[in-house]
């Protein structure tokens, strides 16, 4: 649980393909047989939110709201209020094993001008999941610039992202003069700041 202000908190992780349901109490669950009984929020002033915590705001999450706390892996609409809503939807990408179900790492990372920088962006299982690279002179100057990788809500990713990427964003104080490279492929969000 995080008790700092919402916004320096991790990003409430979507559930998983083998448990689909996202629960009151934060918890992800195959069905909703295996779902406790709900339990109001005793500040009436709070709302019950995605990680299970009664909050004023809640935290950003991936995955599914409670409102509709169904995960449809790799069908047109992701989220829906019970299983049954899934059997209508098409199947459009990847259902296990998705790069999605990666979180990006949290990392400052300086990336030198003479030689390409591969960064792990997602681990999973200690195992890397997602590399971007750096390739030598992508920035401007001769001086190493440093780079900011954070994890991103997938709803901040283009619709047609959203089930195969780890979400990320990427800032730098120095302007990127070529492409970089993910591998698997990916989409990020690129800020300055």
């Amino acid at each position: 649980m995080c008790g700092m202000a919402p916004e320096d908190c991790d990003i409430v992780p979507s559930c998983p393909y083998q448990a689909p349901l996202r629960c009151w109490n934060g918890g992800c669950y195959a069905s909703p047989a295996d779902c406790p009984t709900a339990v109001e929020c005793s500040d009436k002033s709070t709302t019950r939110c995605e990680d299970g915590v009664c909050r004023k705001t809640c935290l950003a999450f991936n995955g599914c709201p409670l409102s509709q706390p169904f995960m449809c892996p790799g069908r047109a609409v992701m989220c829906v209020k019970n299983s049954t809503g899934c059997d209508s939807q098409p199947q459009i990408a990847c259902s296990s094993g998705c790069n999605r179900d990666v979180a990006a790492t949290k990392q400052s990372v300086s990336i030198m001008n003479t030689r390409d920088t591969v960064v792990e962006v997602g681990l999973q299982h200690n195992l890397p999941r997602l590399r971007v690279t750096f390739p030598a002179g992508a920035f401007q100057g001769a001086s190493p610039a440093v780079v900011d990788i954070t994890p991103a809500k997938i709803t901040d990713l283009p619709l047609s992202s959203r089930v195969l990427s780890t979400p990320f964003v990427v800032q730098s104080q120095v302007n990127l003069i070529c492409r970089i490279i993910c591998e698997p492929s990916c989409s990020l969000s690129w800020l300055w700041i």
